[in-house]
């Protein structure tokens, strides 16, 4: 039944790893398109957009290194609970 309930931390932690990875590539995206036209509305819809997009980006790159950040905290919370509780066990069985 053990088995059944197991968490592979070391699983966790690869996707955290790969996680972080991700997120590292979102934040280096960068935007360089301008639009020099003087006067031209067309300018300042390209630089609105080119913030909005950045900003979204910036968004993604948090919300993947929030969910790396919990994979690795999970790994370890795991770890630390089933240490827990075998320590339990281990007590109960030695006749506590």
């Amino acid at each position: 039944m053990g088995e059944l309930l197991k968490a592979d931390a070391d699983a966790l932690r690869v996707l955290g790893g790969t996680l972080s990875t991700v997120a590292d590539s979102i934040a280096g995206i960068g935007i360089t398109a301008t639009v020099t036209m003087p006067g031209s509305p067309v300018a300042a819809a390209t630089e609105q957009s080119t913030r909005a997009v950045l900003d979204a980006y910036g968004h993604i790159e948090a919300n993947v290194r929030e969910m790396s950040t919990t994979c690795e905290s999970a790994a370890t919370n795991y770890e630390s609970v089933d240490s827990s509780f075998a320590d339990q066990m281990r007590s109960y069985e030695g006749g506590l």
